[in-house]
Formats: C-alpha cells, structure tokens, sequence
C-alpha cells in the first residue's frame, strides 16, 4: 500500500500508567484485537514513520513498521510524550492520538 503522507509520522502516545483504567489501556481489547494493534494497523500504512512513544522501551514488543521512543519526562502526561515524538520524529509533519483512541 502507498503511503498517504510519506512526509508524517504519526506518534502514538502509550506510556501513560492507565491508573483510572485499572490496566494498561494498550493491552485492552476490542473485538478481539488490542489497542495498541488497532491503532498499528490503521496508521502503518497511512504515513511515513510510526512512533510509539512508552515510559520504558521494554513494555511491549514492538509490531513491525514501528519504532519506540522512551518519554523524557515520565508523568509529564500526553505533552511530555508529545515533546519526545517531535524530538524523534524524522519527517517534518508529526500527528499524535492517543493508545485509547482506535476507532480514529
């Protein structure tokens, strides 16, 4: 498949600690696939570079296509994971969602 926008990365921010949602959200899943899966398969193919921005490079095992990118400042919420996708980002357009947001 051709990328949409070769000139985007897509970050998805998943290094939150889901402490409202009582598990991690990445993991939880919705006709019987994980979120996090949900939202690689939607975005791999639509852009030129697919970040998954974690507090620690070994929480999941990262899918094909992806890189993972550590957030600098853990806690900090969806603006800190923010700021370490548009340090790591290698193309001059850079988007965010969220690991919760799948049907986007």
């Amino acid at each position: 498949m051709v990328s949409i926008c070769d000139d985007m990365t897509v970050a998805v921010l998943a290094g939150g600690r889901s402490s409202r949602f009582g598990s991690d959200k990445a993991l939880a899943r919705l006709s019987g696939r994980t979120l996090l899966r949900w939202v690689v398969d939607h975005f791999r193919d639509r852009c030129g570079e697919l970040l998954l921005v974690v507090d620690r490079r070994d929480r999941f095992v990262m899918p094909p296509g992806v890189r993972a990118v550590v957030d600098r400042f853990p806690g900090a919420g969806p603006l800190g994971g923010t700021h370490a996708a548009l340090e790591e980002a290698s193309r001059p357009l850079v988007a965010c969602c969220a690991i919760d947001a799948p049907l986007l």
